[in-house]
């Protein structure tokens, strides 16, 4: 595993595998990070086509709302509990939906559209998932609602998340 940061990985082979021992591996190294996650990218670098990635997020992970411009997500869950959290431009809350792994009988994937803001609030101890979108990888292509904390202020971010959590509890 080739590590970009202490975030980011690379399998950089041009046959990739993953097993159990090296997701509890990114469990471990996320643990470690002060924004509690980490990904393993099986595709060889950010211009690729297609990039594909196994994330791991703690439950004090804080997703920031965002959107994809002119692109693509889709999303499979491997385990732990999510909800995918869709607004309104304006911050309102326009869907929740639940997420787990296959067995749970919830959602165990989805696919979004470019352009619709969301983000996750993680509900287990450790949710891991596969991503999938296509490249090449440019931060440019993500936008971010001004009314939603950028991540700098770990208290506002909390808070934000806090609240969200009782709106979707409230809503389901």
């Amino acid at each position: 595993m080739l590590k970009m940061n202490n975030e980011v990985y690379y399998l950089n082979s041009d046959f990739v595998t993953l097993n159990k021992k090296e997701i509890t591996e990114l469990e471990q190294n996320a643990s470690k990070n002060i924004r509690k996650r980490a990904r393993i990218c099986t595709h060889k670098d950010s211009s690729d086509i297609l990039q594909e990635m196994f994330i791991v997020h703690y439950a004090e992970t804080y997703v920031r709302p965002h959107f994809h411009k002119n692109k693509i997500e889709s999303f499979h869950v491997i385990s732990g509990e999510a909800d995918v959290i869709v607004f309104n431009k304006d911050g309102s809350i326009l869907e929740v939906v639940e997420l787990g792994e296959y067995n749970s009988g919830k959602n165990f994937y989805y696919r979004i559209n470019p352009n619709i803001i969301h983000c996750l609030l993680i509900k287990s101890e450790i949710f891991v998932f596969h991503e999938s979108t296509l490249g090449p990888f440019d931060p440019a292509d993500s936008g971010f609602p001004e009314w939603a904390p950028d991540g700098t202020d770990q208290l506002k971010s909390k808070i934000f998340m806090e609240k969200l959590n009782v709106t979707t509890i409230k809503n389901n």
